[in-house]
């Protein structure tokens, strides 16, 4: 029971942090990204999310930052793996083999449009570009199977 209290105090500790940032990125949201707020109060179906905005100049300058900073639609196929710094293992032919065939799985997963990968990036890219972070969660699918 002790490690679900310190897991449920440290969820407690990070919202109790995240919450000073929350007006910063309401009015972040309201300037360069007014589909993205409700930070500070939900956004409801239908509801006028752009009744502030008198001139796009914020808007157009956020997309176009993050359409400039958008890596993933110029990955190189296929992607090229290595270790790093380790040249001994970067000139063994089976690491090789193996960062090439893994590349291959990771270019084709990422370009897999059931995969939505870019969809989502884009967005990423658009937080990134608005609050100055961004995030992504990648995991299995519904079906487990991809």
């Amino acid at each position: 029971m002790t490690q679900a209290q310190d897991i449920l105090q440290r969820n407690k500790d990070l919202c109790a942090r995240k919450n000073v940032w929350l007006p910063l990125w309401q009015s972040l949201a309201d300037m360069y990204y007014p589909n993205r707020g409700g930070f500070t109060f939900p956004i409801l179906a239908g509801q006028e999310t752009q009744v502030e905005i008198y001139d796009t100049t914020p808007m157009l300058a956020r997309r176009g930052l993050a359409t400039a900073s958008t890596v993933c639609s110029s990955l190189p196929r296929p992607l090229v793996l290595d270790e790093g710094k380790d040249d001994a293992v970067n000139e063994d032919d089976q690491a090789k083999a193996w960062f090439d065939a893994v590349g291959d799985k990771m270019w084709s997963s990422i370009y897999d449009p059931l995969a939505r990968f870019i969809q989502h990036s884009g967005a990423v890219d658009n937080d990134l570009a608005t609050f100055g972070l961004g995030y992504l969660w990648i995991g299995e699918n519904r079906n487990r199977d991809g």
